[in-house]
């Protein structure tokens, strides 16, 4: 019995789809069928949805990958990245350094990061970069081409990135996207993220981009100049998602068997279920991590070519190649008796509930006159194999019959038969198997497409070494049958950093080592000017017993030592510290020295040295609650009047009305064109709070003002707030930042 799945090339049709609301209870058998409508088959080795493009696991995933593996990557995929370095506060950090720390601090993927990089600027694949490339690597705070100069340089552009994806998370109601709820991307298009980190996607970059193989070339709304998020989901791909596995591949896990289709995972009912119709030997086996990535979809409950009777309308189908082909009489029936299913009438039928239909398209219906419906192979005079099905007639190359059909007999005919039947294109090799090409380079093969392995490390590990070894060799007509997908060069999630210590030279008499055992807090947050204890414990990994007057610590910007609190400290023991990090008088990430010494013969020795970072913040803070800024305005409006709340999210600052000045400038902090000299209180500063003469900490205060804009052109404007205390010299940091941004638009 032929029970696989076959799929021709993507000129072949396919069935026909019928709406479920045209089919009437006409008796056993359909008789009285709508008007079909062919429609050509589509396929893809992996499924792009929109509204679920990666999970919020997978972007807060901050031990995605090591260092030590994101410097791998860079070498082995030739990336600029591999040599690029930085200086961050006087030290020289590389990119994968960069995207490391940035990432453990912020708890964002840096799998997410380095797809950002690469969907941005190309900086994975690229081999040279210009400057204006690294400095605006993540495409930071640039609209329009214009970038603001405070996010410049390659770190600036990663953190801020990661800090950006938090604030999505913790303000998600405040945005246009969010999970669930249907919104329009800048491309026209309606998408319904199924999750946060989707949702964060779309308010980074609110387009889906250029997809014309998904049906998304809205070339006349600016799709076609985007990569947006279609290609991130490509790059993605490619590199770092969990769902490894393309449609048309059986996986297993324990003793459960699944098939991946349209990028869901559908679990078969039963081992024997399976079996009818795939291999175990050419099944991959999966961690739980990578079958947990894949949405369950439908369970498979019946194998290839099983007829079944509705129990809704009576009506007869035959189950194949994820179709169901509606049977039209007894003659149609008879067609099917080749393959022995010893059903001669509909009532032998078994009757099923008709919710196990759903996951079944509607085919072409089957009558008397439908030529091999299951189809069937034959060997014409010269030897050649055909397969014939749905009045199509295609060649069979001697691997493609080995690979899809186990070299099973042929019947011989004779070419007078075979020119009944339409000739279609070389039969493609199957779905879900792997094979290899003349020079040894392995490819999957997924929905008639053909993926390349490019990483030969990496393929044995997602794959199976068992199952590499055994893949046939294809000629390269024979893969060229096939259209090229995505190839796949996975990051190595498996290699770990090192475990790096400083040992120093040895001691005549005694050997002092030691290793950096653990520090709590492990992430430091402090506000300006605060000052914040922590606990560091270091490992005597030397043979050396440590006294508690012999080793000391000191931090960056305090020399003072600090000892261990224990009395001693033997090998393989642990030592702890407790400091007080005195108060860091500036605002962003900074990064502290810590240095481990020892006495020997009453001389200084240095013994580790490690850093750490440190995120300093504002204590002196706001939230803007509401405003009534418009997108866009007409010009012939002259002006608009504005109202916005801003709540006092600051510890302890008391704002005296009269001294808190809302201040609005252009992008490039220079005199906004919106300056109503009538109503602000001067150029720069739109209003004070009214209502209230002052806002204590949790307070709103209110502020109206009115923006004119009667000689102003017809354009897209940067509007930057600011609010600052005048009394106390102090800028408060509106919604976590120095200031807030507002585009508005000027039409005509």
């Amino acid at each position: 019995m032929i029970s696989r799945k076959y799929k021709q090339n993507r000129n072949f049709i396919k069935y026909s789809k019928i709406s479920q609301g045209t089919i009437l209870k006409c008796g056993i058998f359909l008789l009285c069928l709508a008007q079909i409508t062919l429609a050509p088959l589509t396929a893809f080795a992996w499924t792009f949805d929109p509204n679920n493009i990666l999970s919020d696991a997978e972007l807060r995933d901050k031990n995605s990958l090591s260092k030590t593996a994101i410097q791998v990557f860079f070498e082995r995929e030739g990336s600029v990245l591999k040599n690029f370095q930085e200086s961050i506060n006087g030290a020289l950090k590389s990119a994968s350094q960069i995207i490391w720390e940035v990432s453990q601090i912020h708890n964002i993927s840096p799998k997410f990061l380095l797809t950002t990089v690469e969907k941005e600027k190309g900086l994975i694949q690229k081999t040279q970069a210009t400057d204006k490339d690294t400095d605006w690597a993540t495409g930071y705070s640039c609209f329009n081409n214009t970038c603001n100069e405070k996010y410049r340089g390659f770190f600036n552009q990663v953190e801020s990135t990661a800090i950006t994806q938090n604030i999505y998370f913790d303000k998600s109601q405040t945005f246009q996207f969010k999970p669930t709820q249907p919104a329009k991307t800048k491309d026209g298009y309606t998408v319904t993220p199924k999750n946060q980190a989707t949702a964060n996607l779309y308010i980074y970059t609110p387009y889906i981009g250029y997809a014309p193989d998904y049906g998304y070339p809205n070339i006349e709304n600016g799709a076609g100049k985007f990569g947006a998020n279609y290609l991130f989901w490509q790059i993605w791909t490619r590199y770092f998602s969990d769902k490894k596995i393309p449609n048309g591949f059986t996986v297993k896990n324990n003793d459960s068997f699944w098939l991946i289709e349209n990028g869901k995972k559908r679990k078969f009912s039963s081992k024997d279920i399976f079996l009818k119709d795939y291999k175990e030997s050419e099944t991959i086996f999966v961690n739980q991590k990578m079958l947990d990535a894949f949405e369950d979809g439908p369970i498979i409950q019946f194998v290839n070519n099983t007829l079944v009777r509705s129990y809704a309308n009576n009506q007869v189908y035959l189950l194949i190649d994820g179709a169901k082909r509606p049977i039209i009489d007894n003659a149609a029936l008879a067609l099917l008796k080749d393959f022995r299913l010893a059903i001669t009438s509909a009532e032998e039928v078994p009757v099923i509930e008709t919710e196990k239909l759903d996951s079944y398209t509607l085919g072409t219906p089957i009558d008397a006159n439908s030529k091999y419906p299951q189809g069937k192979l034959f060997k014409n005079p010269s030897g050649q194999i055909v397969f014939v099905q749905n009045g199509f007639q295609y060649s069979v190359d001697n691997t493609v019959w080995q690979i899809n059909f186990n070299s099973a007999p042929a019947e011989p005919t004779t070419s007078s038969d075979l020119s009944a039947y339409i000739t279609g294109s070389p039969l493609k090799i199957k779905n879900g198997v792997i094979v290899k090409n003349s020079q040894g380079f392995f490819y999957l093969i997924s929905d008639g497409e053909k993926i390349k392995i490019k990483n030969p490390e990496i393929g044995p590990r997602i794959f199976g070494e068992e199952l590499l070894q055994s893949a046939i060799v294809v000629p390269d007509s024979i893969l060229s049958l096939h259209e090229d997908s995505l190839n796949i060069s996975f990051a190595d999630d498996t290699i770990v950093d090192p475990i790096i210590s400083v040992v120093p030279p040895p001691d005549p008499t005694q050997n002092y080592a030691a290793e950096l055992y653990s520090m709590n807090p492990e992430s430091i947050v402090m506000f300006y000017g605060q000052k914040k204890n922590v606990e560091i414990k270091i490992k005597n990994s030397g043979s050396a017993e440590w006294m508690s007057q012999d080793v000391w610590i000191e931090a960056e910007g305090n020399n003072m030592p600090v000892y261990f609190r224990e009395g001693t400290v033997s090998s393989n023991q642990a030592a702890t510290f407790y400091l007080e990090l005195g108060a860091i008088q500036k605002i962003g990430l900074q990064t502290m020295q810590f240095n481990l010494y020892y006495k020997n013969n009453n001389q200084k020795q240095s013994l580790l040295s490690f850093g750490k970072f440190i995120l300093v913040k504002s204590d002196d803070t706001a939230e803007i609650v509401s405003h009534d800024i418009p997108i866009a305005v007409k010009k012939s409006w002259n002006s608009k009047k504005i109202t916005m709340k801003i709540k006092n999210t600051s510890g302890s600052t008391l704002w005296l009305s009269k001294k808190t000045a809302l201040e609005i400038y252009d992008s490039s902090d220079k005199a906004s064109p919106f300056y109503d000299p009538s109503d602000w209180v001067r150029k720069e500063v739109a209003a004070v709070p009214i209502k209230k003469s002052t806002i204590k900490p949790g307070e709103t205060g209110e502020f109206s003002f009115i923006i004119k804009f009667r000689n102003v052109k017809p354009g897209t404007y940067t509007m930057k707030f600011k609010l600052h205390l005048i009394d106390k010299n102090k800028q408060i940091f509106l919604n976590g930042e120095e200031y807030w941004l507002r585009q508005i638009r000027i039409d005509k």
